[in-house]
């Protein structure tokens, strides 16, 4: 077993019963005021993130194997990531040119007026030549560029999680009111994984 999927399709028989009507409109009327409101904050990106779980639950079952509830979530935060680095790429992309050249004397500029401040005085009595390192102290281009990349890559974490999640919360709640079942397979409990994985003393 992955931790996405399940080594085989779930039977029938052992499928969770389907929900009752109450619960299914319920849950419709949840998951369209979350679709909604993640369709705002994505800026319409949503609907790339519920195809992306299809073909995904899609494939998974061509191979003979359930996308379990957990690889649902890790396909529409893959998806959502995925988006949100093209979102980045057009908008640099789309960046007039020289202001990468304006950004990095402003930030130079900045860098050099910080630097003639004076530090506290208590810097000054612990480390007496701080003064005189900071002002010659300049960032190089490769620190500037980690920054950036650094930055970058946690901007798009959190806005794929955080989006991601709330697709995936939207797409949960609308199989449940079309199907009456939650989408995706049931994954193995914790108890039952340890005692898949431990050994059995042989007397």
């Amino acid at each position: 077993m992955t931790f996405a999927a399940e080594p085989e399709l779930i039977p029938p028989i052992q499928q969770e019963p389907k929900s009752g009507a109450g619960a299914r409109l319920a849950a419709g009327i949840v998951g369209i005021v979350v679709l909604a409101c993640a369709a705002l904050a994505s800026v319409g990106t949503v609907v790339l993130v519920l195809i992306g779980m299809a073909v995904v639950a899609g494939v998974q079952r061509r191979r003979g194997r359930a996308l379990t509830r957990s690889g649902h979530w890790v396909a529409a935060c893959a998806t959502m990531a995925v988006v949100v680095i093209a979102l980045f790429g057009i908008g640099f992309a789309a960046l007039p040119r020289g202001t990468m050249d304006a950004a990095k004397t402003s930030m130079d500029s900045s860098s050099a007026v910080a630097a003639k401040q004076p530090p506290p005085s208590w810097v000054q009595r612990l480390y007496p030549q701080y003064s005189r390192a900071s002002v010659n102290a300049k960032p190089s281009p490769a620190m500037v560029w980690f920054s950036m990349i650094l930055g970058v890559s946690i901007a798009v974490g959190f806005f794929a999680t955080l989006l991601g999640t709330l697709s995936w919360g939207a797409g949960m709640l609308i199989g449940l009111a079309l199907w009456g079942r939650w989408p995706g397979a049931r994954g193995e409990s914790f108890e039952q994984l340890t005692a898949a994985r431990t050994p059995v003393a042989v007397a």
